[in-house]
Parts: C-alpha cells; structure tokens; sequence
C-alpha cells in the first residue's frame, strides 16, 4: 500500500508543477496516447483471461493475484484516464517521454503474458 500512496504522490507533484507548463497537444501525441491506450487494453483482456485461469496468477501489486473482473476492470479504465490527463498536462518533451515509457512497459507485459498462451478476451 506505501507504493501506491508514492505513486499518487508522485503523480500529483508532476501535475501540479507541470499544468502551467503544458504545451499544446498536438496530432503526434493523440497518437502516441492512441497506442498506450491500444496496449493497455490488450493488458486489460490478458488480466481478465488471467481471473478466468485458476492456475494463472496476477503479478500486478495493486491488482492482487486473484482479481475480481470488477477489480480489473476498474484498475484499467481508471489507469487510461489517468494516463490521458497526465500525458495532457504535461510539456512536450516529458510527454513524449511518458507516452514512450508507458507504451513500452505495456507492450513488455502484453508480450509476457502472451508467451504464456493467455488470449485477448473480454
């Protein structure tokens, strides 16, 4: 629970001292965010195809190792809002950055659990 609570506090010191700073959005970053939100949800049918597997575990902290649907369901819509607004508020460069990291990191765990034989199932 200490990770989560350092999470949420990074998270609003990068929104409050960077919402003055935004630059405008532009085609590029709806695309990049187009792709985060694409991966994410390749992640959030892989999670829900976990829940369906008794023999398969959730890895994800904050989601705990056996996650109602609701649980996933809630954690992933709530994680690509969040991913919007922030990637939103911030100025060009950090923004390119986080929209790169985050494609990154979903595409490893989209890749991860499909060398498992997990599907993209909702």
């Amino acid at each position: 629970m200490a990770h989560v609570k350092t999470v949420i506090a990074a998270l609003v010191f990068v929104l409050a001292s960077s919402y003055a700073n935004a630059d405008e959005w532009g085609r590029a970053d709806t695309v990049r965010e187009g792709v985060f939100i694409v991966t994410m949800v390749a992640d959030w049918a892989k999670t829900r195809d976990i829940a369906r597997h008794p023999g398969f575990y959730e890895t994800n902290e904050i989601l705990g190792r056996h996650p109602s649907n609701s649980s996933i369901n809630t954690y992933f819509a709530s994680m690509i809002a969040g991913h919007v607004v922030v990637a939103y508020l911030l100025p060009q460069g950090a923004r390119e950055a986080f929209q790169y990291g985050g494609i990154a990191i979903e595409l490893n765990v989209v890749a991860s659990n499909k060398s498992l034989g997990l599907k993209f199932a909702f």
